[in-house]
């Protein structure tokens, strides 16, 4: 359903789509119309809430991801890795959660993994610090 309406800068008519706001109350059918009931249009209405919902869960985990991977950027961009060695502890559980591998931050606090440490750390040490997952301590030794 398009209404015209008249621009208030002039007679510049522009096209307004109301079906997107207004529902009709009639469905066609070939060449015939028939006038939905008030329960068609429940349906109808709860089914066209229903996919909004999904797809907004949908446009908002997408939104999370780009934020995540932002986020990641962005940190890992402020970390100075030539200086890696001076780290606080502080500073090795912020570039692990750059990372994506925050899981680790009780780790690195209970065992006190500075800088230091962390370029020193070797086979076994990674198991004892938790890190037992060969592609997360290949991340690590890469990064």
């Amino acid at each position: 359903m398009n209404r015209i309406f008249g621009c208030p800068y002039g007679n510049v008519p522009f096209s307004l789509n109301t079906s997107q706001f207004f529902p009709s109350t009639f469905r066609s059918t070939g060449n015939n119309s028939e006038q939905l009931s008030n329960e068609d249009l429940l349906e109808t209405t709860q089914q066209e809430m229903m996919f909004l919902k999904k797809e907004l869960a949908r446009k908002e985990e997408e939104i999370t991801k780009l934020r995540q991977v932002d986020a990641t950027f962005t940190e890992t961009a402020t970390f100075n890795l030539e200086d890696i060695e001076n780290w606080t502890i502080e500073q090795v559980i912020s570039w692990f959660e750059s990372l994506g591998l925050g899981q680790y931050k009780e780790a690195v606090l209970e065992y006190r993994v500075n800088g230091l440490l962390l370029v020193n750390l070797e086979g076994n040490d990674w198991a004892e610090l938790g890190i037992q997952n060969a592609l997360h301590i290949k991340k690590i030794e890469v990064s």
